[in-house]
Formats: structure tokens, C-alpha cells, sequence
């Protein structure tokens, strides 16, 4: 893959990274500013405890694909980055252009959710939140 390919991946991937980050941060200041009112009432009490629940729900899903985002970062660093982990084969620019952190080309991870060594589905999305990206992003220019 071209140098210039790879570094806006780099430059995309480190967007999610930054924003994912931002609004962690975001969720969390708002939070502590809600459990920090002194006139909170029973229902006030259980509603925190329900968010409380959602949010360490969602920080593992978030956890887990920040991981993923610097395992991205990672491997672009070390020069990997757009080889599968399981048979060191290319994956494909469409399968990164909609799963930036893709670690397996697609016969590797259908090979692995049909083992169960992976669950369905983990790959089966970005999980992003900027717009996916565009060939014309991609370049070589």
C-alpha cells in the first residue's frame, strides 16, 4: 500500500481517536457534575445508578475499540498496518475504507466467527463515529 494511502488512514484514525477520547472525557464531567448535587433525591439516587450501569456497559465497548484504534496506530507505526494478523495476506482498501482497524482480511474473519474464535459482528462494523472514509481521501496524490 502507497505511503500517502497509509498516512490518511493515519490521519482518519487518529480523528476517532482524539474525538473518542473528547467525548469520554465529556461523559464523564457530566456525570460527576450530576452525582455531585447535594439535593438529589431516592429517584435521583436510582437514575444515577441505571446511568451508572449503561455508562460502564458502554465504557467497555469504547475501551475496547480505542484499544483497537491504537492497535491500528500501532501497526501503521511498525509498518504492518493493511496485512492480516492471521495469514499475513493484504486486506483489501474496501474492507479498511469501512473498518479502519480492521485486523483480518475477510476470509481470515469469517474463518474466525465461523471457529468462534471471534464473536460475529465484531468486525462487522467500524464503530466509528466520523463519516466513513471516501476514496477520495484516499488518493495517492
Amino acid at each position: 500500500m502507497r505511503k500517502t494511502i497509509i498516512e490518511n488512514f493515519r490521519k482518519y484514525i487518529e480523528k476517532e481517536r482524539k474525538l473518542l477520547v473528547s467525548q469520554n472525557q465529556k461523559k464523564l464531567k457530566d456525570y460527576l457534575e450530576r452525582t455531585n448535587d447535594e439535593n438529589r433525591d431516592i429517584a435521583d439516587l436510582a437514575n444515577e445508578e441505571y446511568e451508572s450501569s449503561i455508562m460502564a456497559t458502554n465504557n467497555t465497548h469504547q475501551y475496547r475499540h480505542l484499544n483497537e484504534i491504537d492497535r491500528a496506530l500501532d501497526k501503521i507505526e511498525d509498518g504492518s498496518y493493511g496485512n492480516c494478523d492471521e495469514c499475513g495476506g493484504e486486506i483489501s482498501i474496501d474492507r479498511l475504507k469501512a473498518i479502519p482497524n480492521a485486523s483480518f482480511c475477510i476470509s481470515c474473519q469469517e474463518k474466525r466467527e465461523k471457529s468462534g474464535l471471534m464473536e460475529s459482528g465484531d468486525e462487522a462494523t467500524n464503530g466509528f463515529n466520523l463519516p466513513p472514509i471516501s476514496s477520495s481521501m484516499l488518493k495517492d496524490g
